[in-house]
């Protein structure tokens, strides 16, 4: 082989190595070595709804979740990325519809129901349970301290506004404004203090017979029939109850359905799932 046979195989080698090198260094999918993989569209057979209303209907049947949840949209919001004015279009576009002249009126003050929706929208507006209005406002601080997600900002002005006008406030102010704007919405709405009346949790009273029925006590379960009571608890307690499962679920099962590619199988695999499972948790 004379020199010029050899410098044009160097090349063509070299070639060969950097497309071996440049194939070896693509993204491999997740799905090896499983030997098919189809893929299934979540909102098939929903193409007749509109995107959104399709999201929800997979949500409900399959659990799917079409986007971030709300507290991550609200978290953009404080950050930036989503602004006020965006919100604002966002609810005007794909908000609920009421008529132009639904308000309710405060004390003093009329509120628009549009204003109710942007305020749910940005921070978070969710029922509270009878049965659990108490263990809120005393044990969980809801009237000592403020919510995380109050700006910086707003907080130092209502501590500065709150010290100029109440002297005896300054060792706590944060409690004092909570607590005196607490009982200015019950003035204002008309209505008695749960927790200065019986309802503050103390000891139970015998000779005190609660007014809440046991019927109005409990939590009704409103789940499709391919849901899960784990489904419930994530969504009425913002839990990963089903996700924390699924992790090891998956975690388990993909060692025990292993097609030989592990270095190091599974023991006891021929017990069944159970019981290997049992043997090494």
């Amino acid at each position: 082989m004379n020199e010029v046979e050899q410098d044009h195989s160097s090349v063509t080698n070299w070639k060969w190595l950097r497309e071996i090198v440049n194939e070896a260094c693509q993204p491999i999918g997740p799905y090896w070595p499983m030997k098919t993989f189809a893929y299934y569209n979540p909102i098939r057979d929903l193409e007749h709804l509109p995107f959104a209303r399709a999201i929800e209907e997979a949500n409900q049947l399959m659990g799917a979740k079409g986007f971030l949840p709300v507290e991550e949209y609200r978290q953009f919001l404080y950050q930036g990325r989503i602004t006020l004015p965006a919100l604002e279009r966002a609810l005007r576009r794909v908000g609920p519809t009421l008529p132009s002249r639904a308000t309710i009126r405060v004390g003093a003050r009329t509120i628009h129901v549009q204003e109710v929706w942007r305020i749910h929208a940005a921070y978070g507006i969710e029922i509270l349970p009878t049965v659990l209005l108490t263990w809120t406002l005393e044990l969980e601080g809801l009237i000592t301290r403020f919510r995380s997600d109050l700006p910086e900002d707003s907080q130092t002005s209502i501590i500065d506004r709150t010290i100029r006008e109440c002297e005896k406030c300054r060792h706590d102010p944060e409690s004092a404004y909570l607590h005196n704007l607490w009982k200015s919405s019950l003035v204002a709405c008309q209505l008695s203090d749960p927790v200065s009346g019986p309802a503050s949790f103390h000891a139970p009273d015998p000779s005190w017979s609660s007014p809440v029925s046991r019927q109005e006590a409990s939590v009704p379960v409103d789940l499709p029939v391919d849901r899960t009571l784990g489904d419930w608890l994530d969504n009425k307690t913002g839990s990963v109850l089903v996700e924390t499962i699924n992790t090891h679920m998956i975690k388990w099962i993909g060692a025990f359905v292993d097609e030989g590619v592990a270095g190091w199988s599974m023991p006891s695999r021929g017990k069944g799932f159970y019981a290997a499972w049992r043997e090494l948790a």
